[in-house]
């Protein structure tokens, strides 16, 4: 298989008119105050009666479920799954791909995510905990930036990641048993130039 990799611009792509048989953007029209500039430019160097697909997520149903946590600490724990990020593309793109003039809309939807620790025979128990530490840090930087939680939130989340990373750290075999749940759904769309 022949295949190019170049860097450029989606608002003003460097191809000719009608050039792509299918044109794919995956989730980064969220980055666009105004989303008709990239898809007409995708619609632009698509061949006439080449697919445009766009990919975008839905946080407003984000998912980070564990089995063994309260009520409340689980609707912490989503709000910080949405990062404070109030809808998500992915249930407009027939709109937006509609808006700029692509025939025949289609949409499916996916979870992108799954069962996190239900894969060790591929991966490491040293592998997985230094993702979890890792998950842990990350959690820990971006806390302070979820609108959606108060700074006593932020701490009983906080507070529940350790306690996990901590158990799991001290018997790394329960790893095998935990079936934490984490993703969201997934909106793959198609249109016709």
């Amino acid at each position: 298989m022949n295949i190019k990799y170049e860097i450029g611009d989606i608002t003003n792509i460097q191809y000719k008119d009608n050039t792509f048989d299918i044109v794919i953007c995956d989730i980064m029209l969220e980055c666009f105050n105004d989303i008709s500039i990239p898809l007409r430019e995708m619609k632009r160097v698509c061949k006439t009666g080449g697919k445009v697909v766009c990919i975008e997520p839905f946080y407003q149903s984000s998912i980070e479920y564990y089995e063994y946590t309260d009520k409340s600490t689980r609707n912490l724990i989503l709000k910080l799954a949405r990062d404070g990020r109030d809808f998500g593309l992915g249930p407009m793109l027939p709109h937006f791909l509609n808006e700029v003039g692509l025939k025949s809309i289609d949409m499916i939807s996916w979870f992108w995510g799954g069962i996190e620790y239900k894969t060790l025979d591929l991966i490491s128990i040293d592998d997985k905990l230094n993702d979890m530490r890792l998950n842990f840090n990350r959690i820990k930087k971006q806390i302070s930036q979820v609108k959606d939680l108060s700074e006593e939130e932020g701490n009983k989340v906080i507070t529940f990641f350790q306690t996990r990373l901590n158990y799991f750290e001290k018997n790394p075999k329960k790893l095998y048993e935990d079936m934490s749940v984490m993703g969201l759904p997934v909106f793959i769309v198609k249109g016709l130039k």
